[in-house]
């Protein structure tokens, strides 16, 4: 059997170099895998919306959530992680697995950098993300005091507890045009603000 981390012959365009993107700069990695995992859901939706006539996105929509939340969760650490820098404070990554929580993390540095007024624009520019996180959020089931984010990862907590979607007759469903949309608008916002905090090091 053929190893599967080994050269293609055939063509180039048969290959993922897996370190052609990444480098020795830590953050800059975090936005390479952040850009993967993200990009991928919006992939996804995009093959489920051209054809579904096979349901294939009611097994598929659990990666892709996942993916856009593990996304989500590397662009905020990232952001965090440059901020920090920025400050020079001494920290590094913010937060568990948490979006809300490293989403707050984010707009308490910004406005603790002093450029974004009580993190108006950032309000403004992130306004889809905090819309989709509110949203996420109030899904999510308590599990020992806190919201679970592996429920696109496994179908139980780690209490064994069901999440929201599973075991229930009322179906719960997924506009999966208007989650491209915001993935996108999210991407798009998260891109932006990475770039600019990037180049922000160069103008102190």
């Amino acid at each position: 059997m053929k190893e599967v981390f080994a050269r293609n012959d055939q063509h180039y365009t048969k290959l993922a170099f897996l370190n052609w993107r990444t480098d020795g700069e830590d953050i800059s990695n975090f936005l390479v895998l952040a850009d993967g995992f993200l990009s991928s859901s919006i992939l996804l939706l995009k093959k489920c919306l051209k054809k579904n006539k096979d349901k294939k996105a009611d097994k598929i929509i659990f990666p892709i959530l996942h993916n856009a939340n593990h996304g989500i969760e590397l662009y905020l650490k990232a952001i965090t992680w440059k901020l920090n820098e920025l400050l020079r404070n001494g920290r590094r990554i913010e937060g568990g697995h948490d979006i809300k929580q490293i989403y707050a993390v984010v707009k308490a540095r910004i406005i603790e950098f002093g450029i974004d007024d009580k993190g108006k624009d950032f309000k403004e520019v992130t306004k889809e993300l905090d819309f989709y996180i509110t949203e996420l959020y109030k899904k999510l089931k308590d599990d020992k005091g806190k919201k679970n984010l592996d429920f696109s990862r496994y179908p139980i907590s780690n209490g064994y507890m069901k999440h929201f979607y599973a075991g229930v007759w009322e179906n719960i469903e997924v506009d999966m045009i208007n989650l491209l949309e915001i993935y996108q608008r999210i991407y798009d916002s998260l891109e932006d603000l990475t770039a600019y905090y990037y180049h922000e090091e160069f103008n102190l």
